[in-house]
């Protein structure tokens, strides 16, 4: 067995918009081995050449590594870093350290990868199932699953400390609040730009956009519409602020059927274990969106109820 000396027990590489799902696996996980998420550890990445420190985190450093893995990953600034470190780790060494969950529908992998390295679906298996499969891969390559020693676990609390007081100050500041409502014009003139997009470009398919008023806007056809309503009522607190958006289906004027609501989302504008001010989706799995992102995810949803055998009911004849 090899003698290098590990830094890490694991290190995580996922996109940007998993980082609630990483922190999740890393909260089971924390408490009995040395974790690598970079929100986490802000402090060891300051005053150091990023795409060094990953490189070598992801190459050496890290006894195993875990890739939160959807198709856009390896193809964004940091992930490009973390996957060229770990394909020529694999080369080395063999694939053994690595382990790969799929989250997209289908699933999928980087086309490198054999397929004995793609664990089971977390949707399936859960956080929990999953933190277990990450704890036996990093027994079975040498490493000791242990408790915290007293220094690390006051280490950790005091980051934490630390992030909750800055959250806090955001939270409860006319900036926060100045900041949200920015970024709810933003999401709204995104909202527009796609419907206008798909309209001016697909032939076949037009979606109306509707702003009521400032803080209420829709887009819709045929029948289906998506609503937002971003509420914030404080100049000084996001507390009680929020985005919901209501995806929802017209009544069939020829039907006594109520109309159709089959999915609403919740978002609240906070600030992300990276310092940085998001979206975060309040659903149990939270993730965390810029409003380019948040814009494009919610119009997925929305396109997801379109094809010949839902809207032929409504299309013109």
């Amino acid at each position: 067995m090899s003698e290098r000396k590990y830094t890490y027990d694991v290190a995580f590489s996922f996109l940007n918009d998993d980082l609630g799902l990483a922190q999740q696996l890393d909260q089971h996980l924390q408490d009995t081995m040395k974790t690598f998420v970079y929100a986490n550890r802000q402090e060891e990445l300051i005053g150091t050449d990023g795409a060094d420190r990953f490189t070598q985190i992801f190459g050496q450093q890290a006894r195993t590594v875990v890739v939160l893995y959807r198709e856009m990953w390896g193809k964004t600034r940091w992930t490009r870093v973390e996957e060229r470190a770990i394909k020529d780790r694999a080369f080395e060494e063999g694939c053994d350290f690595l382990s790969v969950f799929p989250l997209d529908d289908p699933p999928g992998k980087p086309v490198w990868l054999p397929k004995t390295r793609l664990w089971g679906d977390i949707r399936q298996t859960g956080v929990r199932g999953a933190a277990a499969v990450i704890e036996a891969r990093v027994r079975s390559a040498g490493g000791e699953v242990r408790p915290q020693s007293p220094g690390e676990q006051a280490s950790r609390i005091s980051e934490q400390i630390g992030f909750a007081k800055r959250r806090n100050e955001f939270l409860n500041s006319e900036i926060g609040v100045k900041l949200a409502n920015a970024a709810a014009d933003a999401l709204r003139a995104k909202t527009q730009e796609l419907a206008e997009s798909i309209t001016g470009t697909e032939e076949a398919m037009t979606i109306e956009y509707r702003q009521h008023n400032p803080r209420i806007w829709e887009v819709f056809s045929y029948g289906w519409h998506l609503r937002f309503l971003w509420q914030s009522t404080c100049v000084n607190s996001l507390r009680e602020a929020f985005l919901e958006v209501v995806l929802s289906r017209d009544p069939n004027p020829f039907s006594q059927q109520p109309a159709l609501q089959p999915w609403r989302g919740r978002f609240s504008f906070d600030l992300c274990p990276t310092g940085d001010p998001l979206w975060r989706d309040e659903d149990p799995d939270p993730g965390w969106h810029t409003c380019e992102k948040l814009a494009d995810y919610l119009f997925r949803k929305f396109l997801d109820n379109f094809g010949p055998d839902r809207i032929r009911a409504e299309a013109p004849t």
